[in-house]
């Protein structure tokens, strides 16, 4: 998968170039040019030096950017030297990175063919729900240019706030940062830029080495949760059917990789986007996603991943929904003192703090239940 190139498409799609009217500060409607530019942010030809994070390493990393009016994008990564080389370009159809330490060419659907001006839209008055957006500075310099300082201020207290750094004269996203307890960090950070006219067509070209293995994956199959799903991927995903901090599920994709297809499930509040990641936990030493940034989740025969960059108790909210989800499909029985007794979901995912409420004992749950003979999880499916 191209997760350095997707990393970056995401960042920008997060930030999203803001188009802002020739006005002061306090004139401009934030969300009206907000969801304007996001629709026109692929239409600015640029050329610039950036420094990003990626999403899936939370690695810093050194990447030249070339833009078309036309849409076409291509990344080439310079730095750190793990990645150096790594090129991805992007013509709206298909996303094409070459790994040159692997001389490894992969073809993949290009992630902008699902965006649509609907999906904007939708974003737009999720992220109008979640956040309240206002223009702190007019007169920000970033790379030699004149920007304004947009800062989005989350409504749920355990999100962070957002500051963009917006090009005043081309609405152009050039610095992004999340705020958390009073820090800055930023997780893009334009170091310099131009906007030629344009550019010409030979520079949106690949040139690997001789004899690179091409890799084509197919596109993601959006779905609907049903038991036919089972028979696709080898168990029925955890979908729920809502989500704390303002977050709500896009779309449950069926995607391919390397080690066989798994289950992206994305969800956003409007301006954060993450994927829950999720494939069968039966395969041994099958390694199907990279280390998390989150401990990965295993219940009901699943593995579930967090990829984001947010704070770790709001991943692990997010992740005790899929969580919970997955439960629903499980009856489960403690058996005590050789009866069986019905045990509730809540007592299953908060087991030491409704023991010891109970039994007002202290310590951990094993020890309150010396006499459990054993748990048995029956499949209800």
């Amino acid at each position: 998968m191209a997760h350095v190139s997707k990393a970056i498409a995401v960042l920008a799609m997060a930030g999203a170039g803001v188009a802002f009217a020739q006005q002061g500060a306090s004139g401009v409607r934030s969300w009206q040019v907000l969801g304007r530019a996001m629709q026109n942010e692929r239409k600015i030809t640029c050329k610039c030096l950036i420094l990003c994070r990626d999403s899936m390493s939370s690695e810093m990393m050194n990447v030249w950017t070339e833009q078309s009016a036309d849409g076409h994008l291509k990344l080439t990564v310079l730095g750190p030297l793990s990645r150096q080389g790594i090129t991805s370009i992007d013509n709206g159809h298909e996303w094409i990175t070459y790994r040159p330490d692997e001389n490894r060419v992969m073809v993949e659907a290009s992630p902008r063919e699902e965006e649509t001006e609907r999906t904007t839209r939708n974003r737009l008055s999720l992220a109008e729900r979640n956040y309240t957006l206002n223009v702190e500075n007019d007169s920000t310099i970033i790379a030699g240019r004149k920007c304004y300082s947009l800062k989005a201020i989350a409504k749920h207290p355990e999100m962070p706030a957002r500051i963009y750094g917006i090009d005043k004269e081309k609405g152009y996203l050039l610095r992004m940062e999340v705020v958390t307890r009073g820090e800055s960090k930023a997780t893009l950070d334009t170091k310099e830029i131009e906007f030629p006219r344009s550019i010409p067509d030979e520079d949106f070209e690949l040139e690997p080495h001789d004899h690179a293995r091409m890799v084509t994956y197919d596109a993601p199959l959006t779905i609907s949760v049903s038991r036919e799903t089972k028979q696709v991927v080898g168990f029925r995903p955890a979908v729920p059917q809502s989500l704390p901090y303002g977050f709500v599920v896009e779309a449950p994709q069926i995607v391919e990789g390397k080690n066989g297809k798994f289950i992206a499930v994305r969800i956003t509040d409007g301006l954060v986007n993450a994927t829950v990641y999720e494939w069968p936990d039966h395969k041994k030493g099958q390694k199907m996603r990279e280390a998390s940034s989150s401990e990965d989740r295993s219940v009901n025969g699943i593995k579930l991943q967090l990829k984001s960059e947010m704070p770790k108790t709001v991943e692990g909210g997010l992740l005790d929904c899929f969580v919970r989800e997955a439960l629903k499909k499980v009856e489960s029985c403690l058996i005590r003192n050789r009866n069986a007794e019905p045990l509730d979901l809540d007592r299953v995912l908060n087991f030491e703090e409704e023991t010891n409420r109970e039994t007002g004992a202290e310590g951990k749950a094993s020890d309150c239940y010396s006499n459990v003979y054993a748990i048995v999880l029956i499949d209800v499916e």
